[in-house]
């Protein structure tokens, strides 16, 4: 299992370099999985590869025919070590098996859900209950696919519907889940990160956010081991505390900084995002731990 460990003994990629990196996850191996939107595909970097940065072949990639990908956006990995993956242009979320990751090449995904509910799909992510939320950006919505819906054979039905505030133009482009089971959804168009507590996340409606961060074009989030919310904004990064949001705690930017993505955090702390010039950059942990940065510790390029 790619997921679980080291990564199987192949020749690296010899065809497939990075073209607008959007979603990024990390396997329980520490190795580094892209979504690559414009190359129809998903490409892996080993953990010892990343160690260094540098201009990296991945080591295994899944893309053509079989694997269905049409603009790939964001990933996340379920329990199971399944990579789902958010496929922006055919409208769908498809899921790809241990044994899939492990092979690579054009292989077909374990399960492909498509629905009316379903619109140019950016962001997506598992509560505590293993169900599956997803960002969409046709309607404006939040829809969640119920956990035992996820392994089934046949169609699958959105179990719960969230309008967001300011509907279609908000544009909600990612989510993540802290440790309270709140839901934190970036609002690209609506400048803002929105919080909504876990009951009111299950049925459907427009519930009202109970937290709100106010932020320049938000497009990407993620947690740290402390419960701190990193969020991808126009040309930064910022680290916001839950309880007090009106600043944020420190601020990763710099002169000519290329548009961040996704950002991650690997088992060691580093913070890592892709960038829209076709690079994956790193920020070390003992970066982060001094405080605002100005610096990249080591980009990714192929």
């Amino acid at each position: 299992c790619a997921c679980g460990a080291a990564a199987p003994a192949q020749p690296p990629s010899q065809s497939v370099s990075l073209n607008d990196p959007t979603g990024i996850a990390f396997d329980r191996s520490g190795n580094l999985w892209v979504a690559n939107y414009r190359g129809d595909s998903i490409l892996m970097y080993t953990r010892d590869a990343i160690a260094t940065g540098g201009r990296l072949q991945a080591r295994l990639s899944i893309g053509g025919a079989a694997t269905m990908l049409r603009g790939p956006n964001r990933l996340a990995f379920d329990r199971d070590g399944r990579l789902w993956v958010a496929d922006y242009d055919s409208d769908s979320i498809t899921a790809f098996a241990p044994a899939a990751l492990a092979k690579g090449g054009s292989v077909a995904p374990e399960v492909t859900f498509k629905s009316e509910g379903l619109g140019r799909p950016t962001g997506l992510a598992f509560d505590a209950e293993g169900n599956l939320w997803v960002t969409n950006q046709t309607t404006g919505d939040v829809i969640s696919i119920a956990a035992a819906d996820l392994h089934l054979e046949g169609p699958r039905k959105v179990a719960v519907t969230l309008t967001m505030p300011g509907g279609r133009a908000s544009i909600p482009e990612a989510l993540a889940f802290d440790r309270e089971g709140t839901m934190w959804v970036a609002l690209f168009g609506g400048d803002k990160v929105v919080g909504f507590k876990a009951p009111s996340l299950s049925r459907s409606g427009t519930p009202s956010p109970a937290f709100e961060i106010v932020t320049d074009s938000p497009i990407g989030l993620t947690f740290d081991a402390g419960g701190h919310v990193w969020v991808s904004e126009a040309s930064a990064l910022r680290k916001f505390d839950l309880a007090h949001r009106s600043a944020p705690l420190a601020t990763v930017t710099w002169d000519a900084m290329p548009h961040p993505h996704t950002p991650a955090l690997d088992s060691t702390g580093n913070l890592w995002f892709s960038c829209q010039n076709n690079t994956i950059a790193r920020v070390s942990a003992s970066q982060l731990a001094s405080g605002d940065v100005h610096s990249p510790n080591a980009f990714i390029n192929s």
